[in-house]
């Protein structure tokens, strides 16, 4: 995933597939904290096909009380197939926060209730700022993301540790699932064999 730090200047992420799978709770793909600075700075997070199938795939905290970053997440792609939610803010410093900013972005869903449920803000917690996503894209966003290819993920199944957390004795049998496995293109097929 990508951990960003507010900084002074604009940092702009655009143009990528990120792509994970780790349960982290604080932004799997997108981490973002917010900090103070003597001159505003603009982080702007747009055009990406964020694709989370556990945790939380964007996570939000301000670092320090006012901090003057503007946030801006638009026109991107969520998907947060299994996962907990696509944006969760948290640990917000200054009291009565503004809006972030997170329109046009296309959310597999245009159910205003189902968009709610995908978001952890102020309707959640009211030391948050809210996420005002409305206007949302209508359908998916085909210009969003990487146009090179990603090669499949192998995905054999969870850790699995000997007894007590220690590692595997030799000569032990593991039993392997291969269904998480996928490609994120959708362009080839694969099966997995023994």
């Amino acid at each position: 995933g990508i951990y960003l730090t507010s900084g002074q200047s604009l940092i702009d992420i655009k143009n990528n597939t990120i792509i994970s799978d780790s349960s982290q709770v604080y932004g799997n793909c997108i981490s973002v904290n917010l900090y103070q600075h003597t001159e505003p700075s603009e982080i702007v997070i747009r055009k990406n096909r964020i694709k989370s199938s556990s945790g939380n795939a964007v996570a939000v905290t301000e670092q320090e009380p006012d901090a003057n970053a503007v946030l801006s997440l638009t026109e991107n792609n969520m998907e947060n197939t299994e996962g907990n939610l696509s944006v969760y803010l948290y640990n917000w410093q200054t009291a009565s926060p503004s809006p972030l900013s997170m329109t046009n972005n296309w959310w597999g869903t245009t159910d205003t209730q189902e968009i709610e449920l995908m978001i952890y803000d102020a309707k959640n917690d009211f030391y948050l700022p809210n996420a005002e996503y409305d206007p949302a894209a209508t359908e998916d966003i085909p210009d969003a993301g990487s146009s090179l290819p990603y090669p499949p993920i192998a995905y054999a199944g969870p850790d699995q540790p000997g007894e007590g957390g220690l590692p595997i004795e030799w000569d032990t049998t593991v039993t392997l699932d291969g269904s998480g496995t996928y490609d994120p293109d959708g362009l080839i097929t694969y099966k997995w064999k023994q």
